[in-house]
């Protein structure tokens, strides 16, 4: 006849409370983008345009050949 060792846990009631909620709180963030849609995730049918510029707003980069052009800065 074999011998086994059976360990058990067992976690306090208020411990797995605790634990129960943490990981409902983790779910629900993990699910909410899913669930919600908020603007940024929305769709919309307008062009967004967007401009890199320097710092004082002296120079820009362009397109070239639909390519981004970035000059050096001096």
């Amino acid at each position: 006849m074999e011998k086994r060792v059976i360990h058990e846990v067992r976690l306090s009631k208020p411990l797995m409370a605790v634990a129960i909620i943490g990981a409902f709180g983790l779910f629900a963030i993990g699910i909410k983008p899913i669930i919600e849609a908020t603007p940024a995730f929305a769709q919309t049918n307008q062009v967004q345009k967007i401009a890199i510029c320097e710092v004082d707003g002296d120079r820009c980069a362009g397109m070239y050949r639909n390519k981004l052009l970035v000059a050096n800065s001096r």
